[in-house]
């Protein structure tokens, strides 16, 4: 006699969905540190430019840039919790 073990499914109820939408969140989560190091190294290229016009308007630049970027992050975060508790709804909606 054969005996065949059962194996649970180790993801249980996460669909591969959720699963992109996590790692999106925890990705922006983790580069929001290096956003706001960002911030930082243009603060203090706009102190070493030293009112050279190149140098401020490189600082400047990189302030946007860097700006943006944070930005980017957070809009990021919301914009999958949003598309993620819709997804969820629907899907409560359709499961009943």
């Amino acid at each position: 006699m054969i005996a065949f073990a059962e194996f649970g499914n180790p993801a249980q109820d996460i669909q591969i969905i959720d699963f992109i939408f996590y790692y999106l969140k925890a990705l922006s989560i983790a580069l929001l540190p290096l956003g706001i190091l960002a911030i930082i190294f243009a603060g203090a290229m706009f102190v070493f430019a030293r009112g050279s016009e190149s140098g401020i308007k490189n600082a400047k630049k990189f302030f946007l840039k860097a700006l943006l970027f944070v930005i980017g992050l957070i809009a990021l975060v919301y914009i999958v919790e949003l598309i993620l508790s819709f997804i969820n709804s629907v899907y409560e909606v359709l499961s009943k």
